[in-house]
């Protein structure tokens, strides 16, 4: 649920959050501090090669009405979850199903920075800096 942070903006001020994923089709969650946990396990452990699968997945599958029911639950009030049903290209389609998806999550990104600044995005993400710098460069904004 991690992900969902990013449409903390959303969910405070229209009471819902966004995908274009079935509400009730439940998919595997993991924490980020679970991924960090393990990588630093990994990478402290003498035996590890580095190369290998370490699978990470939370305690149960979620869908996004749970996780609207468990946001809601926690902040004491209705939040709802709103699937956006459009898809450009069909995901079956080899490479350019997933193309138009990375499309439109770039410019919703890009539309969230420029919208909201880049301090929000700054404080959460999880990657190297240098991959920050690329996303905030693509949204015209300054590194």
């Amino acid at each position: 649920m991690d992900n969902i942070v990013r449409q903390a903006d959303a969910i405070k001020n229209q009471g819902m959050f966004f995908s274009p994923i079935a509400g009730d089709r439940k998919l595997p969650a993991v924490a980020t501090r679970d991924i960090a946990a393990a990588a630093s396990r990994l990478l402290l452990d003498d035996s590890w090669s580095g190369v290998g699968e370490v699978p990470l997945l939370g305690p149960e599958d979620l869908s996004f009405n749970d996780m609207a029911e468990i946001i809601s639950e926690v902040l004491a009030g209705l939040v709802g979850y709103l699937a956006l049903p459009f898809d450009l290209v069909p995901d079956f389609i080899p490479i350019a199903g997933q193309l138009d998806d990375v499309m439109v999550v770039g410019l919703v990104l890009r539309s969230l920075v420029r919208a909201d600044g880049s301090e929000l995005l700054r404080q959460h993400w999880p990657g190297p800096q240098r991959s920050l710098e690329l996303v905030l460069r693509a949204a015209g904004i300054r590194a």
